[in-house]
């Protein structure tokens, strides 16, 4: 009777400690299938109709949220929403393959998808002259959309987690900010790659876009100034405000005459929109302070007009500063100020 005991217990210890190690072979056949590109390897360990399943959900919710503001601003908006499934499925095919998932093992994201799409320009700080200072911006991170600390072996400083019995993951820092959590699932004793979890995806385009949008919004305050300036003989205008529509207004959209450039006055000038004379904008907040009226004839003869990320690192990265000279400086850590060097485009 106790030797029948001692082998349950001894069958139970050996199962507990095959179904605990069982995640980590798992991950080395898969590292070693990908290493030598064994497609029939990598299909033993990983469920690929349910990881493709997992992925197009996670995909196809991204781009819905991401396309929710341009279906509400932009006429085009849902067309982007009906090509969403075509996007979806080319986004999975360069996931889902030996090389794609190496490179997501490694933290980084696959060629297809790092090389998406058409690079936008980029506004890099320069010195006077217009010359690009790249890396003497306080803060500033490499401009490449490679990751910074190189190549890497699968799972390399990778941490671990039993999530339940039948639940274990994988985490990975990803190179754009956040985690890869690689989730394998236990059906009897065999383990089997069945989702990653992604970072948001549109992360580094939506901050990008907005860091450009934002330093189109102070340009364009710049030349209203200017056209401001010239036309009421108040020197600079007192607020943001002033040089908007007429409150309760949407700018985008009517204007007294039906149409944008209805005639404004010094309060309500018709140079901006609504947005950006509101102090807010593509997840950037504007800061507006005039200068002390002159004290001859009460003109204003200076302004400066901050621009910073509302959300730091989720709507916008870099802080901007202008004034009346129209130079944009920028800093990526800290709100800019006139020693933070400008910024020039490339």
């Amino acid at each position: 009777m106790k030797k029948t005991i001692v082998g349950i217990a001894i069958l139970v210890a050996v199962v507990v400690s095959y179904v605990a190690v069982g995640p980590f072979i798992t991950l080395r056949q898969i590292k070693s299938a990908l290493q030598s590109q064994d497609t029939e390897r990598l299909s033993e360990n990983i469920d690929f109709p349910t990881l493709r399943q997992n992925l197009k959900e996670q995909l196809s919710a991204f781009i819905v949220k991401e396309t929710a503001s341009d279906m509400r601003d932009n006429p085009f908006g849902g067309l982007a929403l009906a090509l969403a499934p075509t996007l979806v499925e080319g986004m999975i095919d360069s996931f889902v393959t030996p090389s794609g998932l190496a490179s997501l093992m490694q933290g980084n994201a696959p060629q297809g998808y790092a090389n998406r799409g058409v690079e936008p320009p980029r506004m890099e700080p320069a010195n006077e002259a217009g010359q690009p200072l790249k890396a003497n911006v306080p803060g500033a991170s490499p401009l490449s959309t490679e990751p910074a600390r190189g190549k890497r072996e699968p799972f390399e400083k990778a941490s671990y987690t039993f999530d339940s019995i039948s639940k274990f993951s994988v985490w990975l820092d990803w190179y754009e900010g956040g985690q890869v959590q690689l989730v394998l699932t236990r059906n009897g004793l065999n383990w089997r790659l069945t989702n990653i979890v992604l970072p948001d995806l549109f992360k580094r385009e939506r901050i990008e876009s907005n860091e450009r949008s934002a330093i189109g919004s102070l340009r364009t305050v710049n030349v209203a100034e200017v056209t401001y300036y010239t036309e009421y003989n108040r020197g600079y205008s007192q607020s943001l405000a002033f040089l908007g529509p007429p409150s309760g207004v949407d700018s985008t959209t009517t204007t007294p005459s039906g149409y944008w450039g209805a005639p404004g006055t010094e309060r309500a000038a018709w140079l901006i929109d609504w947005q950006l004379a509101a102090g807010s904008k593509d997840g950037y907040r504007f800061k507006y302070d005039p200068g002390e009226p002159d004290d001859r004839n009460g003109q204003i003869r200076a302004y400066t007009l901050h621009a910073d990320p509302i959300q730091p690192g989720e709507t916008g990265n870099c802080h901007y500063l202008t004034d009346q000279t129209g130079i944009i400086r920028v800093d990526a850590r800290k709100e800019a100020s006139a020693s933070s060097p400008p910024i020039a485009w490339r």
